[in-house]
């Protein structure tokens, strides 16, 4: 009985990966009611040079958040990202896509080029 009980976390972690990953993605978020505008920040770009939420005023801003030295999701983020860019065709210019690293150490202007 006691081994029974032991094992109920693995299979009840077992049983949810099996569901979560099975289906379409579910947006998950929440709805601003009334929307608010994002806070503004300024991040060196790939370059160094600093750039600003706010410049982007105007444009769909897809913001997202990678690391140059992760082995699985980051490529698949990024590959997904110029397939969509690519898809935009001349709508492209309206849309500012901007990737914040979480490995600022590793992720020098040189890493990131």
């Amino acid at each position: 009985m006691r081994r029974r009980l032991a094992l109920l976390p693995l299979a009840l972690l077992l049983a949810f990966s099996f569901v979560a990953c099975s289906g379409p993605p579910v947006f998950q978020g929440q709805v601003l009611d009334p929307p608010r505008p994002a806070l503004d920040f300024t991040l060196p770009d790939q370059s160094g040079h600093p750039l600003q939420l706010s410049a982007l005023h105007g444009q769909v801003v897809v913001l997202t958040f990678l690391y140059t030295t992760c082995p699985d999701v980051c490529p698949l983020v990024t590959g997904k990202l110029h397939e969509v860019t690519d898809l935009l065709g001349d709508s492209r210019q309206k849309v500012a896509v901007v990737a914040v690293t979480v490995d600022p150490e590793r992720d020098t202007t040189a890493a990131v080029a």
